[in-house]
């Protein structure tokens, strides 16, 4: 009786855990312990020169560092100069120390009179101020000062330097490092593009509690590249707090749905942009910061509405556009890259993409409602393209994810591959946009030169349309796929037939321009009968002396033989002189030689190189920095930790 009992309440217990047994996930939420999400937004119309443009934001102080695919080379913004100047100096005084130190101060003394005769004043005063002073006063500061060396001082300050700006150029050698893995040599030697690292933003996240450290703050760096087609991505990163479920990330992975708190922005962009806008400097939100930091003020602007990284996307838009003064279209497009670098839950890939697939169409589609998709829905989704099984990738035209499934923590040139191809694809897809828009701008009717112009810029973008510039074949296939579902097909067919209507009114204003020099040739050739008509001259002499003795027939008759030859040599000059200027070639203006944007930094420009080539797909591979030639070959630079986008 007691084993009937013991059996029945084994079976009612079993009924009653059977769903959890089936479905272990029933009210299990996917979370996330680190996530990055890349926001990059392209914009522009118009062709534009990238070194032009890096100049007036290097000079107006909106970027830090510019950088060429050419060869590499971090070149830094006027204002270091004044860095400089403290590294020649340190470097001075650290000769003068080992010339007193030698017994050769006199002639150093001679080979920097200026600058000897600085030393010897601070050195006085400094000494009359040690003479009046107490010993109570004097602190252990000054006695350590006084016993360390002047040369070990002033080096250890140039190194500083130069370490502070190794990290400042660190981005842009990263990016450089990769993409010349990724592009062909010729496409990045013809220079099509500058890169540059703009003065970076501080921000905390809304929506959060204050106790998420990047919630609460964090640093972004923004990140600028100027196509030589007008076409500019600017890309801003940012952190999402640790232990975000699905349906918290999902909104932030759209740049309306990203709100800000508060945020700290550099006065140079802050005034750029007021003035782009008309506002008053005086009505600025916020306030100024009591500290200088990196050479300028921060104002600190807390939003009792919380804004969104659109308004930040918007504020560095119009202070590019006012200080280099580009065309920056009425249009522009925004394209995440979620990059997922730890799970929070099922940390197999097997396991999570099982339990948590509803979750991942909605990160897929950035829709919150992914629980009730339909199948027709679920099959437009992009497969995953990664060919690693250490991660994940899905590339879609309106976003993409990236899921690293070793839970090892990951480093912006981690990211780089993806983020490559994501502007690639934008490149492509907004010079396609930018030549529609000009074309629809130009009208049914363009004149010859806008129709010239517009010739050259559809058949440019078409160029690199059809050209891929990626070296990898499964590369230039993701980007075609992209195109393919953006619509870019389409809008090159259409582009296709514009560009014949194009070609149909070149054609026909050179029919005109042929016309007129048909009809130059025609009195060039009646010119040319009357010319050589002139040896029957002598007939023409037998009629005149039967004119009148006066005027000018009177002189033909008496020159006789002579008046025909004058007459011939000057009908002669006029044609040669006509010929002469109609065939001589038309001046064409030299190519002025592009002088670099950005300031050369004389310790060098960092440079990305891999630690092990032959095992690429290694866990623990990764990059490593070290000066060119003029910096310090001993010293390497770590492409992740601090130096990480966002």
């Amino acid at each position: 009786m007691r084993l009937g009992r013991v059996a029945e309440v084994l079976r009612r217990s079993r009924d009653r855990l059977r769903p959890a047994l089936e479905n272990r996930d029933r009210g299990h939420v996917a979370t996330f312990g680190e996530a990055v999400v890349y926001f990059t937004f392209v914009f522009g119309s118009a062709p534009v020169s990238p070194h032009a443009v890096a100049e007036r934001l290097l000079a107006a102080e909106i970027a830090e560092t510019v950088t060429s695919p050419l060869d590499g080379e971090v070149r830094m913004a006027p204002r270091y100069r004044e860095l400089v100047r403290v590294i020649r100096d340190a470097q001075r005084l650290a000769e003068a120390s080992r010339a007193v130190t030698g017994g050769h101060w006199a002639g150093w003394a001679r080979k920097h009179p200026l600058l000897a005769a600085q030393l010897a004043i601070s050195l006085l005063s400094r000494k009359m101020r040690s003479t009046t002073r107490r010993p109570a006063d004097r602190n252990e500061d000054d006695e350590v000062d006084s016993h360390e060396d002047v040369e070990t001082k002033m080096l250890r300050v140039v190194d500083e330097v130069n370490e502070s700006v190794a990290h400042r150029q660190a981005l842009n050698a990263i990016q450089h490092a990769r993409e010349r893995e990724m592009y062909q040599a010729a496409y990045l030697e013809s220079e099509p593009y500058l890169r540059l690292t703009l003065r970076r933003v501080n921000f905390g996240l809304s929506g959060f509690s204050d106790q998420d450290k990047l919630a609460e703050g964090q640093q972004g760096d923004v990140l600028l590249l100027v196509h030589r087609s007008g076409v500019l991505q600017l890309t801003i990163a940012v952190r999402m707090p640790q232990g975000l479920n699905t349906d918290q990330l999902i909104p932030r992975t759209i740049a309306s749905g990203v709100g800000l708190r508060w945020t700290e922005v550099v006065e140079p962009v802050m005034e750029a942009a007021s003035r782009k806008g008309g506002y008053d400097p005086r009505r600025w939100p916020g306030n100024w910061l009591a500290e200088i930091q990196e050479g300028t003020r921060w104002r600190r602007i807390v939003h009792a509405d919380p804004a969104s990284l659109v308004d930040l996307f918007r504020l560095y838009q119009d202070a590019i556009v006012e200080a280099s003064g580009i065309d920056p279209g009425d249009e522009w497009f925004c394209h995440p890259l979620v990059c997922v670098d730890r799970l929070g839950c099922c940390a197999t890939e097997v396991l999570w993409t099982r339990r948590h697939r509803e979750e991942l169409n909605g990160i897929l589609l950035r829709y919150e409602g992914y629980r009730g998709l339909r199948e027709s829905a679920r099959l437009k989704l992009p497969a995953d393209s990664s060919i690693r099984d250490r991660d994940s990738v899905w590339h879609g035209h309106a976003s993409t994810t990236l899921i690293s499934w070793d839970q090892e923590r990951k480093r912006f040139d981690n990211h780089l591959s993806a983020l490559l191809l994501v502007e690639n694809f934008l490149l492509q897809y907004w010079q396609l946009r930018a030549v529609n828009a000009s074309l629809e701008a130009a009208g049914t009717q363009p004149t010859g030169t806008v129709a010239r112009d517009l010739q050259r810029r559809l058949i440019f973008g078409l160029q690199e349309f059809h050209r891929s510039a990626l070296a990898y074949g499964d590369a230039q296939d993701t980007v075609r796929a992209l195109l393919q579902s953006s619509g870019a097909e389409r809008m090159r067919a259409l582009l296709g037939e514009r560009l014949a209507q194009l070609g149909s009114i070149v054609a026909a204003e050179r029919a005109e321009r042929s016309a007129a020099r048909s009809t130059a040739a025609a009195v060039a050739a009646f010119a040319a009968a009357v010319v050589f008509g002139l040896p029957a001259i002598d007939q023409t002499f037998t009629i005149i002396k039967a004119t009148p003795d006066n005027g000018v027939a009177g002189w033909l008759t008496e020159a006789g033989a002579a008046a025909s030859f004058v007459a011939y040599l000057g009908v002669l000059a006029a044609l040669l002189v006509a010929l002469v200027l109609y065939g001589l070639p038309r001046r064409r203006p030299r190519p002025r030689r592009i002088r670099p944007a950005g300031l050369e930094w004389p310790g060098g420009t960092i440079r990305v190189v891999r630690r092990d080539r032959r095992d690429s797909e290694k866990t623990g591979e990764g990059s490593a920095l070290k000066p060119t030639a003029g910096g310090r070959e001993g010293q390497r630079w770590p492409a992740g930790s601090k130096d990480d986008v966002g």
